[in-house]
């Protein structure tokens, strides 16, 4: 019986009066302590079914925490991340197995101020400072850097920092990852290094391909310059020299009496007869000539031109200058003249008469012109026309200049169309497969395009160039290869 109810048991005791009050004031505190001792039961049975619910709450618990514990555990060893738990200080409490393992530090190793030999000397004074800094700014903080291990082998690591918060939201500690990616920056290594391989190779197949393009070019050219050489030489063989001599020796045999021989020999009035024309002969001789070496001359310059723009290569960028791209035409056309005429070839001019002028780099379009006018002469050539025809059309369409080059010789099969421009295919028999694949590159690096139309074999080819009429300045800083 508690306090409470032996006080109200005396209240009632010494509040009874008359004759019978002592008998009934002993029933009632009876009955009231019979009450009192009942509900006094009731709430001890009901304080009892409450911490047994508590216990069994708190068992429950208990074993939620165990079981996270272990979960915890578990998770840790078996993950693939090193762990660390850190105090607020920095202090090392708690490695796992990964990150025993990647360093060769045993648990207790790594403790306290432990796990920091494992930073490379290299990269520690950077980490430190880096992970204080984010770590006092209360920021994240993720850096690469070398781990060295235990045997002295080094490794790289992705470490990540994040921090471990108490009630309040205070900061109680800190938690790093440990990502290994040694095999990672060994894959960079080795793909860098592959990189520079290709790089030089490139160079190389590079240097080849300006090297084919000079020959190709250059071989084209030599055409020409082989044709006036031989006209020059055919003209200096087949000069009179020979009947020269014969009429000077008859004029120094005479001597003194040579103004007799002029006005009573015969032979005097031939020979006066035979040098005028001979005069003549020479004359005439002499022009042709001159025009053969002003052609070669002009052969000789294009080569000249050729390996200069090739060298421009290897520089940042070759030297605009604004031209009329009809001037271009007419030198290219002027390269092939004496083939044209050689070869009975007809040349066709179709220029619009509102052509602007154009910024680009005169070499590099000479190349391309040259390489589509000697390819439709040898189109020409093969076919079986009776009447050979090249046209030439220059137009201007929108914020272009466009050169068609239009042959009606031997044509492209459909087959081909596709592969006309790759590198190395051909269809001549002593070709090499360049021009075309080189003119091509040019013209993409000049900012327009080269293309080509045909409808078959025997019908003839078309291939159009499409030149900006002024480069972007993006384009005009391209490196070239």
């Amino acid at each position: 019986m508690n306090n409470r109810a032996l006080r109200r048991a005396g209240e009632i005791a010494g509040g009874s009066s008359g004759p019978d009050a002592p008998g009934r004031s002993k029933a009632v505190l009876d009955e009231h302590l019979f009450t009192e001792l009942s509900r006094t039961n009731n709430e001890l049975v009901n304080l009892q079914r409450e911490m047994a619910r508590r216990n069994a709450q708190l068992a429950v618990a208990q074993r939620q925490l165990q079981a996270s514990e272990h979960r915890y555990l578990n998770l840790s060893a078996c993950s693939p991340l090193g762990i660390l738990e850190m105090d607020a200080k920095g202090l090392c409490l708690y490695s796992n197995p990964r990150w025993q393992a990647d360093t060769g530090f045993e648990p207790e190793e790594s403790l306290g101020e432990g796990w920091r030999r494992a930073l490379d000397g290299r990269d520690a004074p950077a980490f430190l400072e880096e992970w204080k800094a984010k770590r006092d700014l209360d920021e994240e903080f993720e850096r690469q850097s070398r781990l060295a291990t235990k045997e002295g082998r080094q490794r790289w690591a992705q470490i990540r920092s994040r921090c471990i918060r108490g009630p309040g939201g205070v900061i109680v500690g800190h938690v790093f990852t440990v990502v290994d990616i040694t095999a990672g920056k060994q894959a960079e290594a080795a793909l860098e290094k592959a990189h520079q391989e290709l790089l030089e190779v490139s160079r190389r197949a590079g240097m080849a391909e300006i090297a084919t393009g000079v020959l190709h070019n250059v071989g084209n050219v030599l055409n020409s310059v082989n044709v006036s050489a031989n006209v020059l030489c055919e003209a200096v063989r087949t000069m009179p020299v020979s009947d020269l001599d014969r009429v000077v020796a008859l004029l120094l045999a005479q001597g003194p009496g040579i103004g007799t021989f002029f006005s009573h020999d015969p032979r005097g009035p031939k020979a006066t007869q035979f040098l005028s024309r001979l005069v003549e002969s020479f004359t005439a001789t002499r022009g042709a000539q001159l025009e053969e070496v002003a052609l070669l001359q002009k052969n000789l310059d294009h080569i000249k031109d050729i390996v200069a723009m090739q060298q421009s290569y290897a520089r940042v960028c070759g030297v605009t200058e604004t031209l009329q791209v009809t001037e271009l035409v007419e030198d290219t056309l002027r390269i092939h003249a004496a083939g044209f005429q050689r070869h009975a070839v007809e040349v066709v001019r179709e220029f619009a008469a509102d052509l602007p002028a154009i910024t680009t780099e005169r070499p590099k379009v000479l190349q391309i012109l040259v390489n589509l006018i000697s390819n439709a002469k040898a189109a020409c050539d093969e076919s079986l026309h009776d009447q050979k025809r090249i046209i030439v059309r220059a137009a201007h369409c929108g914020g272009k200049v466009r050169v068609e080059v239009i042959d009606n010789g031997v044509g492209i099969a459909p087959q081909n169309m596709a592969r006309i421009f790759n590198h190395g295919f051909t269809t001549k028999k002593d070709g090499h497969g360049f021009g075309l694949h080189n003119s091509a590159n040019v013209a993409k690096e000049l900012g327009g395009k080269l293309t080509a139309q045909s409808e078959g074999v025997g019908k003839g080819a078309a291939f159009l160039l499409e030149l900006p009429v002024a480069r972007r300045e993006d384009e005009k800083r391209t490196v070239c290869s």
